[in-house]
């Protein structure tokens, strides 16, 4: 059975792996510095008064996937990932789901999040929990 509870800061380094390893855009270049950061986030919210949340999927008392939210004028969902051997068992709909409902308690608002244009399947779920597409990030490397 799937447990979707909040994480225990004494998870910090298993969520951070997950992170590291589940997330197509981090190369040598910027793993570190994406790790960094968020890490830095979550010691954030944590420790001060600011509205988030993570999120973790657990079964047989190992963690399978997190989700993160927190509130910085809007609210910011994300990062997100299940690990790939649980994927399509309705896992990441679960964390999702138990994200909205605990960002809808604390007032609601306009939620926010980016996902890589070629991640159909997160587009899915986004789009199936009424997510719009409002913009685009154009990038060039020179």
């Amino acid at each position: 059975m799937i447990e979707i509870r909040p994480f225990d800061i004494k998870e910090l380094d298993t969520i951070l792996e997950l992170y590291v390893n589940n997330f197509k855009d981090l190369t040598a270049d910027n793993i570190e510095y994406k790790k960094n950061k968020f890490k830095k986030d979550i010691m954030r919210f944590t420790k001060a008064n600011i509205p988030g949340e993570i999120l973790v999927a657990v079964e047989n008392n190992k963690i399978i996937g997190f989700a993160s939210f927190i509130k910085k004028g809007h609210w910011y969902f994300g990062p997100f990932t299940v690990i790939p051997e649980y994927r399509g068992k309705n896992i990441g709909k679960l964390l999702l789901k138990s994200s909205l409902e605990i960002i809808k308690k604390e007032g609601g608002g306009k939620i926010r999040l980016t996902v890589q244009k070629n991640n159909q399947t997160a587009i899915k779920i986004y789009e199936n929990h009424n997510f719009k597409i409002t913009s685009f990030i154009m990038e060039l490397d020179i």
